[in-house]
């Protein structure tokens, strides 16, 4: 279950980042645990970067796993359009990490516990030993919507037909969760 939700989850995190560039955006946005995740976005400029991080458990205070997705934005009115330049994964559990170096996820064999690994363009078998997913390359696009109301951001609700791939695929519905505009940029990362 949590792996295909984290797919589906990375694929809408993507398209969030998207929304950057207006001068309304700047600035790190929060989406506080549920799901045992929590997810932040920052724009700065043209520059956007979203961070989703995965706990062991529903109150998220033991960290698993973190995505890290870094590109550039193009907002027009409420529509944005994300390029990914990098892709990167940090592991937090002691069994997550054995795991991926038993399996040489991604082609990767030496995972290590809470060191930011780049997995830009690479075919990897995240959470099924032999169901690999291709990880977004550089120059990559997602295409997706957002809305300021009542000083909290929205994106669009991706679903299998409406899955941000495309312009004509471009989400049409508001997902519910929304961020709150934060101070702090609780999950950094360094590349």
């Amino acid at each position: 279950m949590m792996k295909s939700s984290v797919l589906f989850a990375l694929t809408a995190f993507i398209l969030s980042l998207n929304a950057q560039a207006s001068q309304t955006l700047e600035g790190v946005w929060l989406r506080p645990c549920h799901t045992q995740s929590l997810q932040v976005q920052e724009f700065s400029g043209e520059l956007s970067s979203l961070t989703e991080l995965f706990f062991e458990d529903a109150s998220c205070s033991s960290p698993f796993l973190a995505f890290f997705n870094d590109g550039t934005v193009q907002t027009n009115q409420n529509e944005m359009n994300f390029k990914f330049q990098k892709v990167f994964i940090k592991l937090y559990a002691d069994n997550l990490v054995q795991d991926f170096n038993q399996r040489a996820v991604c082609g990767i064999k030496d995972w290590k516990k809470s060191s930011l690994q780049e997995i830009t363009g690479l075919s990897c078998a995240l959470f099924q030993n032999r169901k690999s997913i291709q990880v977004p390359r550089a120059g990559d696009m997602r295409y997706g919507i957002w809305k300021i109301e009542n000083s909290l951001l929205y994106f669009g609700q991706l679903t299998p037909e409406k899955n941000g791939l495309t312009p004509e695929k471009r989400p049409n519905t508001w997902d519910p969760r929304s961020y709150k505009k934060t101070n702090v940029n609780i999950l950094e990362h360094d590349q």
